[in-house]
């Protein structure tokens, strides 16, 4: 008899009828049932005391968060490290590493640590990730940018003498770099200066280059490989690898407003105001308002940030009288935002006789110039989050603010609204090689504008001498430079001298 039949009738009491005051137990076969619950006893303790079953093999573990879930955390911290906020970007960071120490993700995660602890200037901590990245495996394109943020940061401390935190840079022309043979040397001359970054140009910004005679040096194009213009060679392609080789990162510059491949017959070229013939003609800089402009600059610097270079300047607006650069789409703008109509005739004479709707123009470009740069810049993240992105403003942005927005429609606190994430500014007197100190005071007030959360470098220029002799000049300049810590010097040579 099954045991659960047997069990159940000594369950049930013998009742008469529900009239009758007690029911009594049947009783003859309790000793029975008490027999049989002692060995069902038994055996659930023998099975209590013996070894656990454990879940078959392939059994799916706990499961963690989404992917998703752990990419858009990531993309938050990415966010806080752009906007300066390293250390809030370093403690999501930590407690993410913390909870999903075995994502597949994880890798990504110590690189943007990486990147937050250099910003925040705890390098020891930042070569530590950088470490975790490499070792990692993960992305190529990361793992190799760590690569190189640990050459730069194990530099050794044999050589010339440099700053303590210093970053030095160098800009020249893209097409006057020495012959290809002589790279690889010039490049560890270079380095062995104390060079950290080389900056080249994206492209030629000039009409044409000319000699003495008057025939062109160089074709109207750009220096790395895209579908949006003439490739004259990837040079960027080609020297980046090289430079990374010597602990070297390499910067392009973008001017916007210059750029001799782009066909005048596109129409996107500003408008300057003859007041003499009282009519509009084609102006010397491009209009950085056209809608269609806007479209082709996006995917131009779309395909230079998957050329391998670590960084892309944005250069400062080109100086000009408020009617030598004029915008069809801004006064149209202007005119429909504030219900006003701008007179071109009005842009004439001094500043101190500008009508308020002038006033309200300047203000409007110089917003929306940086609201457009911005656009460009999340292109270049979207393509390569591991590309740093800055802007170059004019020493008189700092020190003359009012000037200056006459003069280039250009505002600093403007512009720090947006996260960059490096700053260089151009001094109005081009101060020669060594002069840093008297650079001072623009300092301060920079740092004073735009905070310490991002770095700051400080634009001079190099004169005359031999540049394939840098290594013999650069170390003295650099030591007697005098600038405060966290401020970078970035040189720049003239066109002339570069072999």
């Amino acid at each position: 008899m099954p045991l659960a039949s047997s069990i159940r009738p000594a369950l049930v009491p013998s009742c008469g009828s529900m009239k009758r005051p007690a029911c009594h137990w049947n009783k003859a076969p309790i000793a029975g049932w008490l027999a049989l619950l002692g060995l069902a006893c038994v055996l659930v303790w023998a099975g209590c005391a013996g070894p656990r079953v454990s879940a078959p093999p392939g059994a799916p573990a706990p499961s963690e968060p989404s992917l998703e879930i752990q990419r858009r955390l990531l993309r938050d911290a990415q966010e806080l490290h752009r906007q300066g906020r390293s250390q809030a970007a370093v403690q999501l960071l930590e407690r993410w590493l913390r909870t999903y120490p075995r994502s597949p993700l994880a890798w990504e995660a110590h690189w943007w640590l990486g990147r937050s602890y250099e910003q925040a200037g705890d390098l020891d901590a930042a070569l530590a990730q950088y470490r975790s990245v490499v070792q990692a495996g993960g992305d190529s394109e990361l793992v190799a940018a760590a690569r190189s943020r640990i050459a730069s940061l194990e530099r050794p401390a044999e050589g010339p003498p440099r700053l303590a935190g210093k970053q030095t840079a160098l800009g020249l022309p893209t097409q006057r770099l020495p012959q290809p043979s002589l790279l690889d040397g010039w490049l560890r001359s270079l380095a062995k200066a104390g060079v950290t970054t080389l900056v080249l140009e994206a492209g030629t910004e000039e009409a044409r280059s000319q000699k003495s005679g008057g025939a062109p040096t160089a074709p109207a194009g750009v220096y790395f490989r895209t579908d949006w213009a003439f490739t004259v060679q990837d040079t960027i392609g080609q020297l980046v690898p090289l430079a990374h080789r010597q602990g070297m990162a390499v910067y392009v510059t973008v001017n916007p407003w210059r750029m001799a491949w782009v066909d005048p017959a596109l129409g996107w070229q500003a408008q300057a105001y003859d007041a003499a013939g009282g009519q509009f003609r084609p102006s010397l800089f491009l209009d950085l308002f056209h809608p269609a402009f806007q479209e082709y600059l996006v995917g131009l610097v779309t395909d230079l940030a998957g050329s391998g270079a670590d960084g892309v300047l944005f250069r400062a607006p080109p100086g000009a009288d408020p009617g030598e650069r004029l915008s069809r789409f801004a006064r149209e703008a202007v005119e429909r935002d504030f219900g006003v109509r701008l007179d071109p005739e009005s842009l004439r004479g001094d500043q101190r006789g500008y009508a308020p709707e002038v006033w309200r123009w300047l203000g409007w470009e110089s917003r929306q110039s940086v609201k457009v740069l911005d656009r460009l810049a999340q292109a270049v993240r979207k393509r390569s989050a591991t590309m740093q992105v800055g802007l170059e403003v004019h020493e008189e942005t700092v020190t003359e603010p009012v000037a200056a927005l006459v003069r280039y429609r250009e505002d600093v606190l403007e512009a720090n609204q947006s996260a960059w994430d490096f700053y260089v500014i151009m001094p109005r007197p081009s101060p020669s090689m060594g002069q840093g100190k008297g650079q001072a005071g623009v300092v301060t007030k920079a740092v004073a504008l735009l905070g310490e959360r991002r770095p700051i470098w400080m634009e001079t220029r190099l004169q005359g001498g031999d540049p394939m002799k840098l290594d013999e000049r650069l170390p003295a300049a650099i030591a007697q430079a005098g600038l405060p810590p966290g401020i970078g010097l970035w040189y720049v040579m003239p066109a002339g001298s570069v072999p």
